[in-house]
């Protein structure tokens, strides 16, 4: 009878007699236990969410200008920080985030500038640039979870919206609409 044969054999004959052996590696079988250990791992890939928008009607001051802010929610799991993007549906070279005149076919657009902050005490924040960004390699550190920003009320940044008067003075239209796109991606 071969050795390995022998080995395990004699394990089969100290279960039956002994109780049963723990799932492990044992070097040898020993008369009344065994132990052995094993490592449990568990990857995650980074869940994010934005959430909490509203339909924004800007406060129009026809001295100085149009303001507005809107409160989010930024969460999830598996990374310490984020980076956020914004776009504008009637964007265009030289006005990366304009306003269009709700009439069908019309050509007056009026220029809006987005500033974000990770925070929804913040009177300012971060300007967004013309790429959309707020700078190359800024950071916010995540603060909420998943279940903050889809079970909770939680707000957690905020993104201000600027127009200056001076830019729609030459428009002949009276109602203007974006639709302003916010990307969070997990770093």
């Amino acid at each position: 009878m071969s050795k390995a044969l022998r080995s395990m054999l004699a394990i089969a004959v100290s279960a039956v007699s002994f109780g049963t052996i723990a799932a492990t590696n044992p070097d040898a079988a020993t008369a009344n236990e065994s132990e052995g250990d094993f490592t449990i791992t568990m990857g995650l890939a980074p869940y994010i969410v934005v959430n909490h928008f509203n339909d924004l009607a800007l406060t129009v001051d026809p001295a100085v200008g149009a303001t507005g802010q809107e409160d989010i929610c930024v969460g999830g799991y598996g990374f310490p920080d984020y980076s956020i993007s914004f776009s504008s549906a009637n964007s265009s070279t030289g006005m990366p985030f304009a306003l269009k005149g709700d009439s069908t076919g019309s050509t007056d657009f009026v220029p809006y500038s987005v500033e974000f902050a990770d925070s929804v005490t913040a009177s300012t924040g971060d300007s967004v640039l013309a790429d959309g960004t707020t700078g190359t390699g800024v950071r916010y550190a995540r603060t909420a979870t998943v279940t903050d920003c889809l079970d909770t009320a939680t707000d957690n940044a905020r993104i201000f919206i600027a127009v200056d008067a001076n830019d729609w003075q030459g428009v002949s239209e009276q109602s203007f609409t974006d639709t302003l796109t916010v990307t969070v991606s997990a770093i």
